[in-house]
């Protein structure tokens, strides 16, 4: 510890590194929302699930949110989440090695909390809607190109 008594930072170099350090420390739900649509309003064209995914991180923590909605004939449904995860040291990591813990693990991590959310909405309103498994590298938290595009995956909701 430096003489003015600030912690240096850990500096991580990996993302394996990541793991034996951060942990999580909540799943927070910012927006659950569900709404039946009048089938005969229904345009009869499948959608693909829409995702906006964002991350910051503190020298002591690391936030990955991941924002989605699910468009069928009969129902919308909006779900906006974060795995929250937290570090009992500060930590110098780069941008790189955050994105591809969030791609590897905090999406892994937040996806079932997801996938329970539309499950339930849907339900509610007399669907049944399962998201299937996330393929591996369908979504990142890696900036997208154009501002104006939303990410979007290829996910059935069947």
């Amino acid at each position: 510890m430096p003489s003015d008594g600030t912690e240096v930072p850990i500096v991580i170099t990996e993302t394996k590194g990541l793991l034996g350090v951060l942990e999580l420390d909540a799943i927070k739900f910012y927006e659950l929302h569900a709404e039946s649509l009048d089938p005969e309003d229904a345009d009869g064209e499948d959608h693909p699930v829409e995702f906006k995914t964002a991350h910051r991180f503190a020298p002591m923590r690391a936030d990955y949110r991941v924002a989605m909605t699910v468009r069928t004939p009969v129902l919308v449904a909006r779900i906006d989440a974060a795995a929250m995860f937290a570090s009992e040291t500060a930590l110098d990591v780069s941008d790189e090695i955050l994105i591809d813990f969030g791609d590897n693990v905090a999406l892994m991590t937040l996806f079932p909390y997801l996938r329970q959310a539309v499950t339930d909405l849907s339900q509610r309103l007399g669907q049944a809607l399962i998201l299937p498994v996330l393929p591996r590298g369908a979504l990142s938290f890696a900036p997208v190109v154009a501002d104006d595009e939303t990410p979007t995956a290829d996910v059935p909701t069947e």
